[in-house]
Protein backbone atom coordinates (compact mmCIF):
# COMPACT_ATOMS: atom_id res chain seq x y z
CA UNK A 1 0.00 0.00 0.00
CA UNK A 2 2.96 2.08 0.60
CA UNK A 3 4.19 1.81 -2.97
CA UNK A 4 0.77 2.71 -4.38
CA UNK A 5 1.01 6.03 -2.08
CA UNK A 6 4.02 6.60 -3.39
CA UNK A 7 3.03 6.20 -7.15
CA UNK A 8 0.28 8.39 -6.30
CA UNK A 9 2.11 10.95 -5.14
CA UNK A 10 4.04 11.20 -8.26
CA UNK A 11 1.38 11.29 -10.37
CA UNK A 12 0.91 14.84 -9.05
CA UNK A 13 3.76 16.06 -10.95
CA UNK A 14 2.48 17.61 -14.50
CA UNK A 15 5.97 16.57 -16.23
CA UNK A 16 5.75 12.63 -15.05
CA UNK A 17 1.89 12.90 -16.02
CA UNK A 18 2.89 14.14 -19.20
CA UNK A 19 5.55 11.40 -19.55
CA UNK A 20 3.09 8.66 -18.49
CA UNK A 21 0.01 10.15 -21.11
CA UNK A 22 2.84 9.37 -24.17
CA UNK A 23 2.44 6.11 -23.26
CA UNK A 24 -0.87 5.43 -23.10
CA UNK A 25 -3.23 5.35 -25.77
CA UNK A 26 -5.87 8.37 -26.01
CA UNK A 27 -9.22 6.27 -25.40
CA UNK A 28 -7.56 4.69 -22.34
CA UNK A 29 -6.61 8.00 -21.02
CA UNK A 30 -9.94 9.14 -21.60
CA UNK A 31 -11.37 6.77 -19.51
CA UNK A 32 -8.72 6.98 -16.44
CA UNK A 33 -10.07 10.36 -16.76
CA UNK A 34 -13.66 9.78 -16.48
CA UNK A 35 -13.11 7.18 -13.46
CA UNK A 36 -11.01 9.51 -11.92
CA UNK A 37 -13.27 12.50 -12.14
CA UNK A 38 -16.01 10.03 -10.77
CA UNK A 39 -13.70 8.76 -7.62
CA UNK A 40 -13.31 12.63 -6.99
CA UNK A 41 -17.32 13.24 -6.84
CA UNK A 42 -17.98 11.21 -4.71
CA UNK A 43 -15.20 12.09 -2.87
CA UNK A 44 -16.81 15.59 -2.64
CA UNK A 45 -19.81 14.19 -1.73
CA UNK A 46 -18.49 12.36 1.10
CA UNK A 47 -17.07 15.25 2.88
CA UNK A 48 -19.61 17.60 2.13
CA UNK A 49 -21.83 15.14 3.81
CA UNK A 50 -19.85 15.20 6.91
CA UNK A 51 -19.21 18.96 7.03
CA UNK A 52 -23.16 19.13 7.05
CA UNK A 53 -22.95 16.47 9.85
CA UNK A 54 -20.83 18.29 11.83
CA UNK A 55 -22.61 21.77 11.37
CA UNK A 56 -26.25 19.68 12.36
CA UNK A 57 -24.42 18.94 15.16
CA UNK A 58 -22.33 22.11 15.91
CA UNK A 59 -25.81 23.88 15.85
CA UNK A 60 -26.88 21.56 18.19
CA UNK A 61 -24.55 22.26 20.78
CA UNK A 62 -25.05 26.18 19.92
CA UNK A 63 -28.87 25.79 20.41
CA UNK A 64 -28.80 23.42 23.84
CA UNK A 65 -25.87 25.99 25.40
CA UNK A 66 -28.14 28.61 24.61
CA UNK A 67 -31.44 27.43 25.84
CA UNK A 68 -29.12 26.40 29.46
CA UNK A 69 -28.36 30.15 29.38
CA UNK A 70 -31.90 31.53 28.59
CA UNK A 71 -32.72 29.22 32.02
CA UNK A 72 -29.42 31.09 33.90
CA UNK A 73 -27.66 27.72 33.95
CA UNK A 74 -24.05 26.85 32.49
CA UNK A 75 -22.59 23.79 31.15
CA UNK A 76 -20.65 23.07 34.88
CA UNK A 77 -24.02 23.05 36.42
CA UNK A 78 -25.63 20.52 34.17
CA UNK A 79 -22.35 18.31 34.05
CA UNK A 80 -21.96 18.84 38.53
CA UNK A 81 -25.80 18.39 39.29
CA UNK A 82 -26.72 15.42 41.09
CA UNK A 83 -29.28 13.10 39.01
CA UNK A 84 -32.73 13.27 40.34
CA UNK A 85 -34.12 9.85 42.52
CA UNK A 86 -35.36 7.32 39.91
CA UNK A 87 -39.38 6.85 41.46
CA UNK A 88 -40.14 3.56 40.65
CA UNK A 89 -43.41 2.50 39.28
CA UNK A 90 -43.18 -1.15 40.40
CA UNK A 91 -45.65 -1.69 43.02
CA UNK A 92 -44.41 -4.05 45.93
CA UNK A 93 -45.85 -7.25 45.58
CA UNK A 94 -47.84 -8.42 48.95
CA UNK A 95 -46.57 -10.29 51.34
CA UNK A 96 -47.31 -13.92 51.51
CA UNK A 97 -49.36 -15.67 54.02
CA UNK A 98 -47.16 -17.88 56.14
CA UNK A 99 -48.45 -21.79 55.12
CA UNK A 100 -46.20 -23.83 57.55
CA UNK A 101 -45.36 -23.55 61.32
CA UNK A 102 -42.90 -25.38 62.95
CA UNK A 103 -41.18 -25.01 66.89
CA UNK A 104 -37.38 -23.41 66.62
CA UNK A 105 -34.55 -24.71 68.85
CA UNK A 106 -35.68 -22.34 71.41
CA UNK A 107 -39.45 -23.86 71.57
CA UNK A 108 -40.80 -20.52 69.97
CA UNK A 109 -43.37 -20.85 67.19
CA UNK A 110 -41.98 -19.62 63.79
CA UNK A 111 -44.21 -19.61 60.04
CA UNK A 112 -42.79 -20.30 56.82
CA UNK A 113 -44.62 -19.11 53.68
CA UNK A 114 -43.08 -22.03 51.56
CA UNK A 115 -41.31 -20.15 49.64
CA UNK A 116 -37.34 -20.00 49.62
CA UNK A 117 -35.12 -22.12 51.71
CA UNK A 118 -36.42 -24.30 53.72
CA UNK A 119 -36.25 -23.64 57.01
CA UNK A 120 -33.03 -26.20 59.11
CA UNK A 121 -35.77 -27.12 61.14
CA UNK A 122 -38.61 -28.38 59.07
CA UNK A 123 -35.69 -29.90 56.34
CA UNK A 124 -34.00 -32.09 59.39
CA UNK A 125 -37.24 -33.28 60.47
CA UNK A 126 -38.04 -34.30 56.78
CA UNK A 127 -34.63 -36.22 56.66
CA UNK A 128 -33.94 -37.52 60.20
CA UNK A 129 -37.52 -38.11 61.65
CA UNK A 130 -39.26 -39.36 58.08
CA UNK A 131 -42.05 -36.41 58.75
CA UNK A 132 -43.74 -35.25 55.36
CA UNK A 133 -44.16 -30.98 54.75
CA UNK A 134 -47.90 -31.55 54.87
CA UNK A 135 -47.50 -32.02 58.89
CA UNK A 136 -46.25 -28.52 59.22
CA UNK A 137 -49.01 -27.20 57.65
CA UNK A 138 -50.71 -24.34 59.53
Amino acid sequence: MNDLLKYFKSLNNIRTLRALSKEIPLESLQEIHDKFNTVVEERRKDENQVKAQLEAYSQKITKYINLLKGEGLSLDDLVTAKAPLKISNRTKRAIRPAKYQYKNKNGEIKTWTGQGRTPAVIKNDIEQKGKKLYDFLI
